[in-house]
């Protein structure tokens, strides 16, 4: 069973600005702006391209996992992001910022996922998974931190962190 990686949030906000960049593009075709041709095709064109770039950044965004024998997954319609072996992994619980505007910053609870080794490069904010890196993070729910309990993976305790 999948299920998702990141707060709704997090993808839907590109798909909002998406669709309302296609809004901005057709609109100057319903009001007569004594504009040439030319600035018209120019602007609906721009925004066109910012709404596809917007779009990609929502099916990035849209991650999900999977327990897979002792494997945790991530994944997007793009492919495999991340894949690691629970019985070579640690975890930690971890509150990170997440939602960022221009005067503020709100915190949300995540599971971090580590391979076990000597160094950790931690996450310092949420939302951040990348392609195979070695860890992964997923917003924080019971159910995944009793099935990590479950499957003996260890909780990260006091070691070295770069």
């Amino acid at each position: 069973m999948k299920k998702k990686c990141y707060p709704k949030y997090s993808y839907m906000l590109y798909l909002l600005l998406s669709i309302l960049l296609v809004i901005m593009s057709i609109l100057p075709l319903f009001f007569n702006t004594n504009e040439r041709a030319l600035y018209i095709i120019l602007w609906s064109g721009l925004m066109i391209m910012l709404a596809l770039l917007c779009l990609i950044g929502f099916f990035f965004n849209l991650q999900y996992y999977k327990l897979i024998d002792n494997n945790i997954i991530i994944f997007n319609i793009f492919g495999e992001i991340n894949k690691i072996d629970l019985s070579n992994a640690v975890y930690e619980v971890k509150d990170l910022d997440t939602y960022f505007s221009w005067a503020i910053s709100i915190s949300k609870k995540w599971i971090c996922i580590y391979e076990k080794k000597q160094f950790y490069n931690k996450f310092s904010y949420g939302c951040s998974n990348k392609k195979n890196n070695g860890r992964i993070q997923i917003i924080f729910t019971n159910e995944l931190l009793e099935e990590l309990k479950k499957r003996n993976v260890s909780q990260l305790n006091e070691i070295v962190f770069n």
